[in-house]
């Protein structure tokens, strides 16, 4: 999920559009699991995000490496056998938040 997700096509993104999904999924019961996206760095919108029900953060341009781990951890399936990948994900998973 993008947390800049725009609210209609061909409309500007804004910022909180992501965020009010992620709140209407968590909020009707949507156990669905959901990496946020965002160019925001910041320990209050990590924390934030956490907090509304995302299951990690990752940091655009995220590593295509890293996404796919977290994709299949998500899903409950062994993540990918690179060593540097391993690292980088466990460091993901034990701060919430990756680049």
């Amino acid at each position: 999920l993008d947390l800049g997700l725009p609210e209609a096509a061909g409309q500007p993104a804004k910022p909180a559009s992501g965020l009010a999904l992620l709140r209407g999924l968590r909020g009707r019961g949507d156990a669905t699991p959901v990496i946020v996206l965002t160019a925001d760095s910041s320990d209050a919108t990590r924390r934030e995000l956490l907090l509304r029900g995302a299951d990690l953060v990752l940091l655009k341009p995220a590593d295509p490496e890293i996404l796919n781990g977290a994709i299949l951890r998500l899903l409950g399936k062994p993540a990918l056998d690179s060593v540097a990948c391993g690292r980088k994900l466990r460091l993901a998973w034990a701060t919430g938040v990756a680049s």
